[in-house]
């Protein structure tokens, strides 16, 4: 992947609140990535990227899975409400709602490749 899409990557995050100092910044980030490099990894999140991601960091699948939503979560309160309209859409039904780990993904990888 290119310097230009992988610092995208990282802007996009932290424009949707999430903060780079965490370990599931860094996981969302691997898990985007790989995502961009082969989009049919994005309906394999639990038996491909997970696991990868959690070798490649010495950690188990679940952490890896709590660290992303957490990040997720954590971050939600500070995103860039535009950026999120333009990025969600209409896949969240209210402003409040929160995205899945797998939607945040999916939509972030769409964004980002169109």
């Amino acid at each position: 992947m290119d310097d230009e899409k992988r610092k995208n990557v990282v802007l996009t995050l932290m424009k949707l609140g999430c903060m780079p100092n965490t370990k599931g910044f860094q996981y969302l980030r691997e898990e985007i990535i790989m995502c961009l490099e082969n989009r049919t990894n994005i309906t394999n999140m639990t038996k491909l990227i997970y696991p990868e991601i959690a070798r490649k960091y010495s950690t188990s699948e679940k952490a890896v899975e709590r660290a992303s939503r957490a990040a997720i979560h954590s971050g939600w309160s500070r995103r860039d409400k535009k950026l999120t309209k333009s990025i969600f859409g209409n896949t969240l039904q209210f402003e409040t709602e929160i995205p899945s780990s797998t939607l945040f993904i999916a939509a972030v990888v769409e964004w980002i490749a169109t």
